[in-house]
């Protein structure tokens, strides 16, 4: 689904992505985002959207992470946990609302 919003975000605005399920595919050099479902990593990722409900293992290659809370009271919690294991690895953080 998030794959499918990036091709339609604006008509005027296309953000370059690439959706991996294998490092093979991982092929086009140059994308700032890469949506996957493996471990591998493209060279110098820049951004990590996290949709895991833990901190992702590999989240200190990344120069900016991003984490999508959702409203649920369990979600929420989740989200208040990483929160908390982020500011503990010294992350500075910031949160925003819609």
């Amino acid at each position: 689904m998030l794959d499918k919003m990036l091709w339609q975000f604006r008509p005027d605005a296309f953000i370059p992505h690439q959706l991996v399920k294998d490092e093979e595919e991982a092929t086009q050099p140059g994308i700032a985002v890469t949506l996957g479902t493996t471990n591998y990593l493209p060279d110098n990722p820049d951004m990590l959207i996290n949709l895991s409900d833990e901190v992702w293992q590999l989240h200190d290659r990344f120069k900016d992470i991003r984490e999508i809370v959702a409203a649920s009271d369990e979600d929420r919690d989740k989200g208040r946990e990483r929160y908390r294991r982020y500011q503990s690895l010294g992350y500075t953080l910031q949160t925003l609302t819609p």
